[in-house]
């Protein structure tokens, strides 16, 4: 939904970046996030243009936030609030596990597995032991299977 309302996944990721950290860099951007450079530094420049970002200079490094003179500041930051939240919902409402602490998640591995092992019982299998009366016996099977 994000990546349709702010035109792109990238526009929508560093939108979401900046809304955590509150400022940052292209370079580190890009490494943090996993996208390429020149895709971060375009959408910072159309952010910048569109004046919902600030571009400084610190020293060389051109740092981005948010331009809190915006009109659309407030109501962007409280769209990235309502993500953030419904996110810690949907990571509550799951039933990966993925809101647990280590050890709740070995208890909700192991409470998988049982049941995994109610529904699939396994029969142990007997182990192929083959027995013979003679020698004789023994060298008319191994005829019969070479391997």
């Amino acid at each position: 939904m994000f990546n349709t309302l702010f035109g792109n996944q990238t526009a929508a990721q560093v939108l979401w970046y900046l809304h955590k950290k509150s400022s940052g860099y292209a370079n580190k951007m890009a490494r943090d996030l996993k996208i390429p450079l020149n895709m971060i530094q375009k959408q910072l420049e159309k952010l910048n243009q569109g004046g919902i970002l600030i571009a400084v200079f610190r020293g060389k490094t051109k740092i981005y936030t948010w331009d809190t003179l915006s009109p659309f500041y407030k109501s962007l930051r409280k769209l990235l609030n309502s993500r953030d939240q419904f996110a810690k919902q949907q990571r509550k409402d799951s039933d990966d596990g993925s809101h647990l602490t280590p050890s709740e998640r070995l208890l909700f591995c192991e409470r998988l597995y049982n049941e995994l092992k109610s529904l699939h019982p396994q029969k142990k299998s007997k182990p192929f032991v083959k027995t013979f009366s003679s020698w004789n016996d023994y060298e008319r099977w191994q005829k019969q299977n070479p391997y």
